[in-house]
């Protein structure tokens, strides 16, 4: 896009999609996302420890919102099971599913294909129950299954019932409908409730890169695997290979350690001070490595980016997660690359509770930063902070991000409505709209070009 160049965006959360789809009619190609590995909620918390694998949310979102819109890829990628209540008696587990997806498999005859490979596998290990963390203890509904059996369900569920879901999985397979009419039969007679399927809450997505990361053997092939099956442009790049865990530093000297913890503590009193990030024990007689490695992609986008746009997002849990990192945070301090920031519209209410403005940039500014071989302190230097200037009504418990000044911190800033008005009418996220976003854009370039 002119004048912008090659883009990198810091985060991985719903604001990170937001500025994807805001960019992608201008600048597909170009943009590059850095995301964070240290996520433990939800579908890719309970996923990266069932399946021991990495926590692989943040890079599923991103690269969901970098395929094309509306394919049935994407769509897949980002289908989310719905929640199921453990007691309801029509509860069906995978293996409703499992004859049919092994019958279909059994079909596909270009066995080298990426979406072949995919739905073949079974994950390693050895199921323990069928429902899940529904029973509260761990199991693994997966283990001994192919992946297929779970792929068929969401599509039926995606495409409005099981034998459209068959056909959609077979065309994915590219298998010839007189080859699987057989099979389109049994499941039309079927009298299971195939419309209840495990497994509760899970995203299909984080189960596929699961799949491509045992498949390849390589975490950096597993991701490009996922792009091409999505037929993606941009690219996504983790902060770091290793799993990490986040822990946040409170202000009372106490500490939140874990993504979800960060986000979602209820209990904590006082507000975060400082995030760091661990990573796996290089040494035996440790836990965890306080400096862990970061991604060399990462860094290397990072060194070749023009701008650079921080946030929006979670400022510990999505920004911080990564940008924190030591390699990261060096290399963000020594490019030459404009850098924005783009504020949040409004506080996350358990993670920024008593942060204004202020305290958003300055814990930007107290992060990113690396101590140089004369033993000075280095720190970012933002060019612009992009706010938000409109106000409406909120209801009781969201409290929004004011600022009517012409700095923050010493940094220019640019005030423009920003909400999205359907975040809004749902009474959802008061997340950035993606229109207003792309009218902004040229302000954003005079401003940051002008310092």
């Amino acid at each position: 896009m002119g004048g912008f160049g090659k883009i990198l965006i810091i985060g991985g959360g719903k604001g990170t999609v937001r500025h994807i789809e805001a960019l992608k009619p201008l600048c597909w190609s170009y943009i590059r996302v850095i995301v964070p590995m240290s996520d433990t909620g939800g579908s890719t918390g309970r996923i990266r420890q069932d399946l021991d694998t990495s926590p692989w949310g943040d890079t599923r979102r991103v690269l969901g919102a970098l395929a094309p819109c509306g394919s049935l890829m994407g769509l897949l990628f980002e289908y989310r099971f719905p929640k199921i209540d453990p007691q309801d008696a029509e509860l069906v587990s995978v293996e409703c599913w499992n004859k049919y997806a092994e019958q279909l498999a059994s079909r596909a005859t270009h066995v080298e294909a990426r979406f072949c490979r995919v739905f073949k596998h079974c994950f390693s290990g050895h199921p323990l129950a069928p429902y899940h963390h529904l029973l509260g203890f761990r199991s693994r509904i997966y283990a001994g299954k192919l992946l297929g059996s779970i792929i068929l369900a969401a599509l039926s569920a995606l495409e409005g019932g099981p034998v459209a879901g068959l056909q959609a999985a077979a065309t994915l397979l590219d298998i010839l409908p007189r080859q699987y009419r057989d099979i389109e039969q049994q499941l039309a007679a079927s009298k299971a409730p195939m419309e209840v399927v495990m497994p509760s809450e899970e995203v299909v997505g984080n189960l596929i890169l699961a799949a491509l990361d045992e498949i390849e053997k390589d975490f950096d092939e597993a991701i490009r695997s996922a792009a091409r099956l999505l037929d993606t442009r941009g690219a996504v790049y983790p902060c770091s290979r290793e799993r990490l865990m986040l822990r946040a530093y409170l202000k009372d000297g106490d500490y939140l350690e874990g993504q979800s913890r960060v986000s979602h503590d209820k209990t904590r009193k006082s507000r975060i001070e400082r995030v760091m990030l661990l990573g796996p024990s290089k040494v035996p007689e440790y836990d965890y490595d306080t400096n862990p490695d970061a991604n060399p992609y990462a860094v290397r986008e990072i060194e070749e980016s023009d701008t650079i746009f921080i946030g929006p997002g979670a400022l510990h849990a999505s920004i911080l997660a990564s940008a924190a990192l030591r390699q990261i945070a060096k290399a963000l301090v020594t490019s030459s690359a404009r850098k924005i920031y783009w504020l949040n519209t409004a506080i996350r209410w358990l993670e920024t509770r008593g942060f204004g403005p202020e305290e958003h940039v300055r814990a930007i500014l107290d992060h990113v930063q690396f101590t140089d071989e004369q033993n000075h302190v280095q720190g970012i230097k933002l060019d612009l902070v992009v706010v938000n200037s409109r106000f409406p009504e909120v209801p009781e418990g969201v409290e929004l991000l004011r600022w009517d000044q012409d700095t923050i911190c010493g940094i220019p800033v640019l005030a423009a409505d920003l909400i999205d008005e359907s975040d809004l009418a749902r009474g959802s996220y008061y997340l950035h709209d993606r229109e207003k976003i792309r009218a902004i854009l040229p302000k954003v370039l005079e401003r940051s070009k002008s310092r």
